[in-house]
């Protein structure tokens, strides 16, 4: 039996569709500035969302594995692997 990714995990235990809306309408309301960082985006759930209201984002995760789930989700975003500790 294979057991699920982190990813996979990451994917149905975090952040669902009604939370995804809800974060996304408070962003856009705050109206703060024409570019968005979205540290440790995790697989991205948020960023295609984000860029669909029209914020310029950009996302950044230190897990090499999320980071690919993005780039697979949404290959026209910004995002990179790295250590922002």
């Amino acid at each position: 039996m294979l057991l699920p990714s982190r990813a996979d995990l990451y994917d149905a235990f975090l952040l669902r569709p009604a939370e995804v809306d809800s974060i996304v309408g408070f962003v856009s309301a705050l109206q703060a500035g024409p570019r968005w960082l979205d540290a440790g985006c995790g697989t991205g759930r948020l960023l295609p969302a984000l860029a669909a209201a029209g914020l310029d984002v950009e996302g950044i995760d230190r897990d090499a594995e999320y980071v690919d789930r993005v780039r697979a989700r949404a290959p026209t975003l910004r995002v990179d692997c790295c250590d922002f500790a």
